[in-house]
């Protein structure tokens, strides 16, 4: 998956320590975005003609290769890197937006994960952040759930970011201008974390392995903070949560500003 690479690409920097050359092959529609990773001298779409190469390794493999514990997962934040000319262009959108807390969000992955109906959430669920005074709401969703946004009538509440973003650097470019993204268990929010952003993952009950249980916080992203189901499908006490912790960040926001 995209957000599995994010995640994996930042053992690019070792890996390189070991080998002349490295090249990272992946699923076409993130490749821009990996060559912005220290270390990897070259990327190529799974398909095409691969170099010439003396070894080869999955991706997900490496943490056992290079034998990581908790405590030494590598914490080089960010690792992934921002188009400087896509980061003007976002800023120069959002302005309009002044000072108000800029909260990305994003309610579904991918539907053919195979666990997508336990970690997308309701696009209902979401509108409830704009109990939050002094937010403005922006949505980074991708793919055939964007249309949740029209359907539910309030299209006006939420700024529709899908018409700018073509690909995984154009989201990386408004991530880096927001205050906080919110989102279910997804490849954004393993970009958020990999640039280093505050984002806010809701989690499933019977989480994914990655992120443990019985934690707020997780050793792949520090500046991640984990909101955990408290029983199988049910989503209203997590927004809950969300709500509580919001209120008091964006008061805080308000103070520094």
């Amino acid at each position: 998956g995209y957000g599995d690479a994010i995640q994996f690409a930042r053992y690019a920097p070792l890996v390189r320590k070991k080998c002349s050359r490295l090249v990272l092959e992946c699923r076409e529609g993130i490749e821009e975005l990996l060559g912005t990773v220290d270390g990897i001298d070259e990327v190529v779409t799974r398909g095409k003609k691969l170099p010439e190469f003396d070894a080869y390794a999955p991706l997900l493999s490496l943490p056992n290769i290079l034998k990581t514990k908790i405590t030494t997962i590598p914490k080089t934040f960010p690792y992934l890197h921002v188009d400087p000319a896509k980061k003007a262009r976002c800023h120069e959108l959002l302005r309009p937006l002044g000072n108000r807390f800029k909260v990305g969000i994003v309610w579904a992955g991918s539907p053919s994960h195979k666990n997508d109906h336990n970690r997308s959430v309701s696009f209902n669920n979401f509108l409830e952040l704009l109990r939050v005074s002094g937010i403005a709401m922006l949505s980074l969703q991708k793919g055939e759930r964007v249309t949740d946004l029209t359907e539910s009538g309030c299209g006006a509440l939420v700024s529709n970011l899908d018409p700018a973003i073509k690909d995984f650097t154009d989201t990386a470019a408004f991530v880096s201008e927001l205050d906080l993204v919110i989102m279910c268990d997804s490849s954004v929010a393993h970009l958020a974390g990999a640039l280093g952003k505050p984002v806010w993952a809701l989690i499933p009950y019977a989480p994914d392995w990655r992120w443990l249980t019985g934690r707020e916080d997780t050793p792949w992203y520090p500046s991640m903070r984990l909101f955990r189901q408290s029983e199988p499908g049910r989503w209203d006490d997590v927004f809950e949560n969300v709500i509580a912790a919001l209120n008091k960040t964006v008061a805080e926001h308000a103070v520094r500003a």
